[in-house]
């Protein structure tokens, strides 16, 4: 089979001829599907491919125990599992990915209603902007057993871009 290559004024007469039988907005019409196709296939599938492999990579993190430095084993050891450790580690870089500052942070361990699977509440001071927060909120409950039990936002100016907030987690111990 031989392939008939065109010249751009072919091209052009082409063009032309379709857009004088059909008219300018019908052909337009019929072009916005092939052109929201190929921007699906060639910007946002890929997009979403990499989001999918960052959470399997984030998952994959979570199952394997990382070493603990000695001086920190005993104490972590008493209050936290390993698995603990890991996922809250991995809190904390989502956080710092997306450059939130951390202040300090405490954590309490508590019953989950009648059941006697425990869970870990977190309190976290942050300072950063709100699509960084809302970013890294949502990577989280992807990667992680989280609930949001409390989100307190403030800031100093009304015009000010950094807020103030203060967020209480509670992390699932086990499945949910």
């Amino acid at each position: 089979m031989k392939l008939k290559y065109l010249s751009s004024a072919q091209l052009r007469w082409k063009w032309a001829s379709c857009v004088e039988k059909s008219g300018r907005y019908t052909l337009l019409c019929c072009l916005l599907p092939v052109i929201l196709a190929t921007y699906w296939g060639g910007i946002l599938h890929p997009q979403t491919e990499g989001l999918h492999h960052k959470i399997t990579e984030m998952q994959k993190q979570l199952s394997i125990p990382l070493p603990l430095p000695e001086e920190t084993k005993n104490t972590l050891t008493e209050k936290l599992s390993v698995t603990e450790y890991q996922q809250l580690r991995m809190l904390f870089d989502i956080f710092g990915r997306y450059h939130l500052q951390i202040e300090s942070g405490n954590y309490n361990s508590a019953k989950v209603d009648n059941n006697e699977t425990s869970a870990l509440t977190l309190s976290i001071p942050l300072r950063g902007e709100w699509s960084a927060l809302a970013q890294a909120l949502r990577d989280i409950s992807r990667a992680l057993p989280i609930d949001v039990e409390k989100l307190t936002i403030s800031r100093k100016q009304p015009d000010e871009q950094i807020l103030t907030i203060t967020l209480q987690l509670t992390l699932h111990r086990g499945n949910l």
